[in-house]
């Protein structure tokens, strides 16, 4: 069943003078970017309650909401494919990074610090 989701977002003073696809695709990893593009088409990204384009630029302090179907969302970025307490192995999809990403895309060791941080927010730096 498709469900109707929104999602709220504070630019922060990192992401100052970035388009709205750019800082969506960073801070949203988990939407694919074949959805972010429908999301855009459809005229549901606001920026302080105004409708946007995906080249609009957000400043500090903007508010950005999304509205998106549920099932667009993958919530598994990563796909761990065995993890014990010494050994995670990750089955690395195309299109992330390994090395910091100008285009402002979440890099492989970003989402694995972010996963390490679900668990144990004081944990691995």
């Amino acid at each position: 069943m498709n469900v109707m989701a929104t999602k709220l977002f504070t630019v922060p003073q990192e992401a100052n003078g970035w388009r709205t696809d750019r800082f969506l695709l960073r801070y949203f990893p988990q939407i694919s970017s074949q959805a972010l593009r429908e999301i855009f088409s459809r005229r549901d990204v606001k920026v302080n309650g105004t409708r946007v384009r995906s080249d609009h630029i957000v400043y500090t302090e903007d508010h950005i909401q999304i509205f998106y179907m549920e099932n667009a969302v993958d919530e598994d970025v990563l796909d761990i494919v065995y993890e014990d307490h010494d050994v995670l192995l990750i089955n690395k999809r195309s299109g992330i990074s390994v090395e910091s990403d100008p285009g402002g895309g979440l890099s492989l060791p970003e989402l694995f610090t972010r996963y390490l941080h679900q668990d144990d927010p004081d944990g691995f730096d």
